[in-house]
């Protein structure tokens, strides 16, 4: 009978020693995930807009070179070539006017020259 008062010690001693690890492994856990969230927080997540602003370049029409915003798009059509289709870039909102539009600006241009 003077084992039992021993085994249960043992087995006591070995309960309270399991345990103890488990909380240190818990509370190590828990000081990586804080420090994740601190270091998440610190990086600041920016916004889609706020990445759109930064990877935006400045574009400049390739006919006349005036700055086009974010935006503003070039006129151009595509026809088939031989090999690949090919583009045919007519300019940007501030140079390129259709056809029909050229000739009533320059009749207005050259009617207002006149009048004066």
């Amino acid at each position: 009978m003077e084992w039992i008062p021993i085994f249960l010690g043992v087995l006591f001693a070995l309960a309270f020693y399991l345990h103890f690890i488990s909380k240190m492994n818990d509370r190590e856990e828990k000081l990586k995930k804080a420090e994740y969230k601190l270091e998440a927080e610190k990086q600041e997540i920016p916004s889609r807009s706020e990445v759109d602003e930064k990877s935006f370049k400045p574009r400049n029409c390739p006919l006349c070179g005036s700055p086009l915003k974010k935006h503003e798009s070039l006129y151009a059509e595509m026809y088939e070539g031989e090999n690949r289709p090919k583009v045919i870039i007519h300019g940007c909102r501030y140079c390129y006017m259709p056809s029909s539009k050229k000739t009533d600006f320059k009749a207005d241009e050259s009617d207002s020259l006149m009048g004066s």
